[in-house]
């Protein structure tokens, strides 16, 4: 889901500023007054404050507009294109943290529902903030781990259950053998599950 939707504003930031690129080689001063433009509009309906990459971007463009001559607009166009490349990235960047906040909101549900005993909903909402998690980060393993532990907790008297845990802690050394650092008390998990699980 908001994995998803990050990986396509990448994709969306990727082709635009590749387009950046394209417009200022071709000298194609239009091209990047559009892109420009679209730049300053998202800016204003996501209510971004201002950035050094967006006032540079558009002091470029102004300085281009101000351009009289063949030779001075060859160098803005240079420049805005320049401008224009960095403030997609910063505001692709921008727009991808924006939905952080929806995983500090399902890792909430997930705590609160296992609080309550409610497992099934708290290991769903745990799915969800993994999904949502860059898989190489700090964060991802540590609410992994949660997860498991959640698991453990929840369904330690269900030996099939368990014996899926101890397999799917075994299939995320896959992913990292160290568990990002925390192979230990993966480890603990593990051993624990099989233990439940009744199996050798």
């Amino acid at each position: 889901m908001i994995e998803e939707y990050r990986k396509t504003l990448d994709a969306e930031y990727a082709k635009k500023t590749a387009a950046a690129e394209k417009y200022a080689t071709n000298e194609d001063a239009n091209g990047l007054r559009v892109l420009g433009a679209e730049v300053f509009k998202v800016k204003a309906e996501c209510r971004q404050a201002d950035s050094t990459a967006t006032d540079n971007l558009q002091r470029a463009l102004v300085m281009l507009n101000d351009a009289n001559n063949a030779r001075k607009i060859e160098v803005r166009l240079q420049e805005v294109g320049t401008q224009l490349q960095k403030a997609l990235v910063e505001q692709g960047e921008r727009r991808k943290a924006a939905v952080q906040p929806e995983t500090r909101t399902l890792l909430g549900l997930a705590r609160s529902y296992r609080a309550l005993g409610q497992f099934e909903k708290a290991i769903e909402n745990y799915r969800r903030v993994l999904r949502a998690l860059e898989h190489n980060s700090v964060e991802y393993w540590q609410r992994q781990l949660e997860h498991c532990d959640a698991l453990l907790e929840g369904y330690k008297k269900d030996p099939a259950a368990m014996r899926n845990l101890a397999d799917y802690i075994a299939s995320l050394r896959a992913e990292d053998e160290t568990y990002h650092g925390l192979k230990t008390r993966f480890v603990q998990l593990e051993a624990e599950a099989k233990s439940l699980s009744g199996a050798k």
